[in-house]
């Protein structure tokens, strides 16, 4: 189905750079500050396997031939030929250390270092049901909104500022029961980040997330470890303050009254555990 909106969960320190001012902003996160200690992993159960250790000091002598060997396991586990030459050469990204056998998520921490990644993440909705679940999930604004004191935006994703080109890539979250192995879509760099970097275990699914990973160069502000991006005022479709907001309410109405952009305020809905939303500008 198609995406029919974007929504970005936000704790409430994030209410000044977006809301006062002429332009609000959107942090890219680095992938090491992201909360899952297994993002962007990758398991090297597919070549592991298969290394005999007494081959150990034969294969650090001669990586030619343990690429030769990853490209035959991948015949084998695809049906289909590689590119494997990234893996090897001055980088010494993986497989294939000067010293030693790598694993294989050496190779994606290498590929971060060389790209300075940043990654969006927000939630996806194809319905208006959709909206209304992910807006009323109480994981959301526990989790991203600091206990119901945060903000959540409803973003366009036809607006270009997601589309694809050659430094971003919107995907959607995959949920799988293992870390992904490496596959013929791991041909470089972009290839290895992008097969990595858009699968989560199955616990986070009541996320319904969809990330745009960037390069963050051009266009980018830096303050401390978060990297800002200008976020056009007509890719907003609303403004959703949170049930335990503190300081930040005038800021937010004051926005969207200036932008004609729609405010809600939540509430607890009678008898259940959800929020109910009622607009207020």
């Amino acid at each position: 189905m198609k995406l029919k909106s974007l929504f970005k969960f936000m704790k409430p320190q994030r209410a000044s750079r977006f809301f006062e001012g002429n332009t609000p902003y959107l942090n890219f996160a680095a992938i090491h500050t992201l909360n899952d200690p297994f993002e962007f992993t990758i398991s090297s159960s597919l070549y592991d396997a298969q290394v005999d250790p007494q081959e150990v000091s034969r294969i650090q002598k001669n990586p030619e031939m343990m690429m030769r060997d990853i490209q035959e396991l991948l015949v084998k586990e695809t049906g289909r030929e590689s590119n494997v030459d990234f893996l090897s050469g001055d980088k010494n990204l993986h497989l294939c250390g000067k010293d030693k056998i790598s694993r294989l998520d050496n190779a994606v921490e290498e590929a971060i270092k060389n790209k300075r990644i940043g990654v969006l993440s927000m939630s996806g909705a194809v319905s208006d049901e959709d909206e209304i679940n992910l807006l009323s999930n109480p994981l959301m604004w526990a989790h991203y909104c600091e206990y119901y004191e945060g903000f959540a935006v409803k973003l366009d994703p036809e607006h270009p500022f997601f589309k694809d080109n050659s430094t971003q890539r919107l995907s959607q979250v995959k949920y799988v029961e293992k870390i992904p192995s490496y596959s013929p879509e791991c041909t470089s760099e972009d290839g290895l980040l992008s097969h990595v970097g858009v699968v989560k275990s199955q616990h986070w699914e009541y996320e319904k997330e969809w990330r745009l990973i960037a390069e963050c160069f051009e266009n980018f502000l830096y303050e401390d470890e978060a990297m800002l991006k200008q976020l056009p005022i007509d890719a907003i479709q609303g403004i959703y303050i949170g049930l335990n907001c503190k300081n930040y309410k005038n800021s937010a109405i004051g926005f969207g009254y200036k932008n004609r952009i729609p405010v809600y305020m939540s509430s607890k809905k009678n008898n259940t555990w959800g929020l109910e939303f009622v607009k207020i500008a």
